[in-house]
């Protein structure tokens, strides 16, 4: 086609218009291409997403369309291994040692749970009367009471043997540094140590733990074994409260109240917050060279000739403190300083009674601040 329209207006040309259009006909034909046409985009497949399995609660019992014509023909399958039936295979009838497969890796309750619902349960249907169910109760019942004899000698075995690789950690007691005469003795089973110690020694620990504090600020912290500074187990705990008890000694309210709370901290920390306070008041204010009781002092002291429209010389009733702790007019201020404190913890829900009890120490410590001016003859300006 391309041929005969060329040949056609060349025809219809002069010679020298036709060199032209040849020349121009010839640099097209060099650049030109063959048209293809464009390729169509595949279509995305689409993706099928996979239905949701609903799963069926699990079932010990193999399903069927039809019910098992005897009880021994029903078949009992398990999703893995046991170690509940110590006894060898073939030692029971085939149907019992399928269910105590299903018995490993459970509690006790849960195991009672599901003897009863699948084992026991006269709602099922393979029991053909009630002669056969009572015949097949007896018999798991013989199998279980078998299985737990042997269970309860093979762990009595296993205790005696972990018991026979034990080390003593320690020989002496932590305070007296003498062979206990009262001992108690703390195992830890994961790096096979026996502790032993004072019941008296081990008491006192622990009450001081339990009454720990930072000042005026109660800090109780968790009792420890004072060989490896560690806090107790759980298990360790009970079985020092046990050995105290069976003990001598008298075991301290502190410990009583952690046991009440279940030996959590937090909840012994909460319950008793108020016993606490006054502890860490009473122990502050009794140690004198204590930061915290000099500051106090002071408080209340000027605190006190405030309150009575007096003036307070803080610069001397401070170096009173550092200089002269143990001055009897400074034990009567340290002794009403401590009532004082001591009725705002215990008050702090009667605002009446609280007023009315204080109001009663500070006309108490009138006469000390008239006593006190002895103090400027001491110590002279």
């Amino acid at each position: 086609m391309l041929k005969i329209r060329c040949s056609i207006s060349l025809k219809l040309m002069t010679h020298k218009a036709a060199d032209i259009v040849l020349c121009k006909l010839g640099m097209e034909l060099q650049t030109w291409k063959p048209q293809v046409p464009a390729k169509k985009a595949r279509r995305r497949q689409r993706v099928v997403k996979p239905e949701k399995k609903h799963h069926k609660v699990f079932s010990p019992l193999l399903p069927s369309k039809s019910p098992p014509s005897s009880f021994m023909d029903l078949k009992v399958h398990a999703p893995h291994n046991t170690t509940f039936n110590l006894y060898p295979r073939g030692t029971f009838v085939p149907f019992v040692e399928g269910a105590f497969l299903f018995m490993s890796g459970i509690t006790l309750k849960e195991q009672i749970s599901y003897i009863n619902t699948i084992i026991l349960s006269p709602c099922h249907y393979f029991y053909k009367n009630i002669l056969e169910k009572k015949r097949i109760t007896k018999q798991f019942k013989a199998a279980c009471f078998m299985i737990r004899g042997i269970r309860g000698i093979f762990r009595r075995f296993l205790h005696v043997w972990r018991v026979s690789r034990i080390r003593p950690a320690n020989t002496e007691d932590f305070v007296t540094l003498e062979v206990p005469k009262n001992p108690i003795h703390i195992v830890n089973w994961h790096s096979r140590n026996m502790f032993v110690f004072e019941a008296s020694s081990l008491m006192r620990d622990i009450t001081e733990r339990l009454l720990h504090n930072d000042g005026f600020f109660e800090v109780p912290q968790l009792p420890r074994n004072p060989f490896t500074n560690l806090p107790f187990t759980q298990s360790e705990i009970i079985s020092v409260w046990n050995q105290l008890a069976s003990s001598k000694i008298t075991i301290s309210s502190v410990f009583t109240n952690y046991r009440q709370t279940r030996w959590n901290l937090d909840a012994f920390a909460s319950e008793y917050s108020l016993n606490l306070q006054l502890n860490a008041l009473r122990k502050t204010m009794a140690n004198r060279s204590h930061y915290d009781y000099r500051e106090r002092m002071l408080d209340f002291i000027q605190f006190s000739h405030d309150h009575h429209h007096d003036d307070c010389d803080i610069v001397l009733f401070r170096k009173v403190l550092l200089e002269k702790p143990d001055h009897y007019l400074i034990k009567l201020w340290a002794k009403e300083c401590t009532s004082f404190y001591e009725t705002s913890l215990i008050h702090s829900k009667s605002n009446h009674r609280l007023i009315k009890i204080q109001q009663k120490i500070l006309l108490n410590v009138e006469n000390l601040i008239t006593r006190s001016r002895i103090f400027e003859d001491i110590f002279p300006a």
